[in-house]
C-alpha cells in the first residue's frame, strides 16, 4: 500500500513537472504566458477519446492523429489570433490566451458535455497473483 502511495504521488509530481516544463518552453520561445494550454490539453484528449472509442483506430495511429491535431491547435492560436494581434502588450497577449481558454472550454462543454469520460487503456489488464509461499 505504501508503495503504490509512493509511485502514485511520483506520478502526480511528475504531471505537475511537465506542466511547469510546458508553460516554462512557451513562455521563454514565445514570451507569451499561454493561459489555454490546459484546455489545449483538455482538447486533445477528448479528441484522443474520439479516435479510440468512437472511430475504433488502433491506439498508435489514435496517438499520431492527436498529436497532430494539438499541433494544429496550437498552430491555429498563433496564426489566428496572437499573430493578428498589432503591437501588443504583455497583457494583452495574456487576454488572448485567456479568450481562446474560454472558448475551447465552451467548445468543451457544448461537444462533450460536463461528464467524466474513461480514456481506454493501451495496455490490456491482467490480475497479479501474489503467492504466500515465497
Amino acid at each position: 500500500m505504501l508503495g503504490q502511495l509512493i509511485v502514485s504521488g511520483l506520478a502526480v509530481g511528475f504531471c505537475y513537472a511537465l506542466l511547469a516544463l510546458a508553460m516554462v518552453i512557451i513562455y521563454k520561445t514565445s514570451d507569451v504566458l499561454n493561459f489555454a494550454q490546459g484546455e489545449m490539453a483538455m482538447i486533445s484528449s477528448f479528441m484522443a477519446f474520439v479516435f479510440l472509442e468512437s472511430y475504433q483506430l488502433p491506439f498508435l495511429l489514435a496517438l499520431a492523429l492527436t498529436l497532430l491535431f494539438a499541433a494544429f491547435l496550437g498552430a491555429f492560436l498563433e496564426f489566428a489570433f496572437l499573430r493578428p494581434a498589432k503591437n501588443p502588450t504583455v497583457i494583452g497577449m495574456i487576454i488572448i490566451t485567456l479568450g481562446f481558454e474560454m472558448i475551447l472550454m465552451g467548445v468543451a462543454g457544448w461537444k462533450w458535455g460536463p461528464d467524466q469520460r474513461n480514456l481506454p487503456f493501451p495496455i490490456p489488464s491482467f490480475e497479479t497473483i501474489i503467492s504466500a509461499g515465497w
